[in-house]
């Protein structure tokens, strides 16, 4: 198949079943498959996801995966993280950890990232006022809203170990910077089909058919496995296989 071919399978699929409702063009797909697979992020078992950040074609990973692919980094050092609270004493306060007094206001969170390879460590502050994502109706959605704290914190962690490890985090987003719950992208991704075989080997002998009746089929040495032919889905879904597993 042509490249240009190849482009048009992967995107349909990306578009189909991955990423519905995105209507990503055939560069952009190129574009956010180059990403997941640099990363080794596979789309097919729901452990990245493809959607638009501001307009811009970009990956959402889980939570867990920025701190889980930090910890692998030899150069990580490890990281401090927590709120910016408003005291009592009117004073702008870099709290450690998520605990608040009555009477305090919360600003925003922080995170200070130490790289071995770093001469300073990598800090990021953010405001509440801006990350916080809203309803249409100018509201706070439901998990900014039940846990303010922990929602700030975790954006300010991900952001921090994103600008420490640019080349493993670079155009990825969770979906707490987004906004989005994480089921929700789940579930918005289609199962892709896949091709059913049969096994032959309890079929009769090759001696026992009726040669006239036979039909020349392929089979896999391997397994004894008939190899039918694949439908436009499963060619699709293989063809974007092996672009992320080459």
């Amino acid at each position: 198949k042509t490249e240009a071919a190849g482009a048009r399978l992967i995107s349909s699929i990306i578009n189909k079943y991955l990423a519905p409702g995105q209507d990503f063009t055939e560069e952009e797909c190129y574009s956010l498959i180059g990403m997941a697979k640099a990363r080794g992020l596979n789309p097919v078992v729901k452990d990245v996801y493809f959607q638009r950040y501001n307009s811009i074609p970009s990956i959402v990973v889980s939570r867990d995966y920025y701190e889980k692919r930090a910890n692998m980094n030899a150069n990580y050092a490890g990281k401090e993280n927590g709120i910016v609270v408003f005291n009592r004493k009117e004073e702008i306060e870099y709290r450690s950890g998520t605990i608040m007094l009555k009477g305090e206001e919360l600003l925003g969170g922080w995170c200070r990232v130490y790289m071995r390879n770093l001469l300073y460590p990598v800090f990021v502050s953010v405001q509440f006022d801006e990350a916080a994502k809203k309803k249409a109706d100018g509201s706070l959605q439901a998990t900014w809203a039940s846990m303010p704290k922990t929602m700030i914190e975790k954006v300010a962690v991900v952001r921090a170990l994103r600008q420490a490890m640019t080349e493993e985090f670079g155009g990825t987003y969770s979906a707490d910077e987004l906004g989005v719950d994480e089921s929700e992208l789940e579930s918005s991704v289609k199962d892709i089909p896949k091709q059913e075989t049969k096994d032959v080997r309890s079929q009769p002998k090759s001696s026992e058919i009726n040669v006239k009746e036979a039909e020349f089929v392929e089979v896999d040495d391997s397994t004894g496995e008939v190899i039918e032919e694949e439908d436009d889905d499963d060619a699709e879904f293989r063809e974007m296989q092996d672009s992320f597993f080459n």
